[in-house]
């Protein structure tokens, strides 16, 4: 005789016996604690049971009875297991975000699929997750970008508890577009299993989402340079508009917060480049830079201002210079004279 036992779930009184006894046309008997009895003709197996300590044992048509064993029905309880996506704060665009993956009531766990799904129209999953929990030892990442998803799997040869909540691992991601980006389970693809002794509930599982903040865009003013003791104005152009915090590095290596540059007298000494960089209240940047020329104005155009020449002949102003206008209308560096008069250039 042999007697099979499986356990009560919680207090639901579902655990059974089955009683062994080789041949046919037998009765089997159960006794419990409290000395009920219970008989079967030509069933063996007990059901609906409480745990506790039962006695059993069989007899056939005659009366003749089996040897009687003890067999204990013991009782498990169930552990309801949820699972959570607990995202970074809103980042920048062109951050790296992360979702840290979560598991409640991680008890008696020997194998685990968990499936997530992304949106892939505004965030990248990395190839490579982050702070893995120690006791996991490996989990292998099956990544698909191109759908969005991205499956972890893990198993163990003896059933795992952990602590009541833990980080499985972190996974990182790419931000690709501005906007709210969704990370869910997808429950019907993810399965946690126990071993044996456990009894698992999955209850569902809680989304998070991703918060990516477009960037302002900036650019300076076209700056064609400046003359020496000419003022000039570099302004930024920032899109779109809003509140913005301003940081101007000069090439002498000062800063300045003020929204534009403003040169009352320049000179050689404030030429070069000016970079800056606006900040907006989500804390996202951008930069821009200009160079900026301050020319020595120019000197005296002709060696006096009484020349003599054999005409025709060819009057040329100092060289060196950007452009020229003659009182003749003409725009080069030198002209051609066949008359005595008045000649200018600026």
């Amino acid at each position: 005789t042999s007697v099979d036992p499986t356990p009560e779930l919680d207090n639901n009184s579902d655990g059974t016996l089955t009683v062994n006894v080789p041949g046919v046309n037998f009765t089997y008997v159960i006794i419990d604690s409290a000395g009920v009895k219970h008989e079967q003709y030509n069933n063996p197996l007990f059901i609906d049971l409480p745990s506790g300590t039962y006695l059993c044992y069989a007899y056939d048509i005659n009366n003749c009875a089996s040897d009687t064993l003890t067999a204990i029905v013991p009782q498990i309880y169930s552990t309801l297991l949820t699972g959570d996506l607990d995202g970074a704060r809103p980042v920048c665009l062109g951050e790296h975000t992360f979702v840290d993956v979560k598991v409640h009531n991680f008890e008696g766990i020997v194998e685990f699929t968990a499936t997530l799904d992304y949106d892939k129209s505004k965030i990248r999953c990395l190839p490579d997750f982050l702070n893995l929990h120690p006791s996991l030892g490996t989990v292998d990442m099956d990544l698909n970008d191109a759908i969005g998803r991205v499956i972890l799997t893990w198993s163990n040869s003896v059933p795992l508890t952990l602590a009541d909540t833990i980080i499985i691992l972190r996974l990182e991601f790419a931000t690709l577009n501005a906007g709210t980006a969704s990370v869910t389970w997808d429950l019907d693809q993810t399965e946690f299993i126990e071993g044996p002794g456990y009894h698992l509930l999955v209850s569902a599982v809680t989304p998070t989402q991703v918060v990516i903040y477009s960037n302002p865009s900036l650019s300076l003013s076209s700056n064609p340079g400046t003359c020496n003791g000419t003022p000039i104005t570099i302004s930024p152009n920032v899109s779109p508009p809003g509140s913005y915090t301003y940081l101007w590095l000069k090439p002498n290596g000062f800063t300045t917060s003020d929204q534009e540059i403003y040169l009352s007298n320049p000179d050689s000494n404030d030429q070069g480049v000016y970079e800056l960089i606006i900040t907006d209240v989500n804390s996202c940047r951008d930069s821009a830079s200009t160079s900026l020329s301050v020319y020595d104005l120019p000197g005296y155009a002709f060696s006096d201002s009484l020349l003599y020449f054999d005409f025709p002949d060819t009057l040329f102003a100092q060289s060196g210079y950007p452009s020229y206008l003659w009182n003749t209308g003409e725009s080069t560096s030198g002209i051609i004279i066949s008359d005595s008069g008045y000649y200018s250039v600026v």
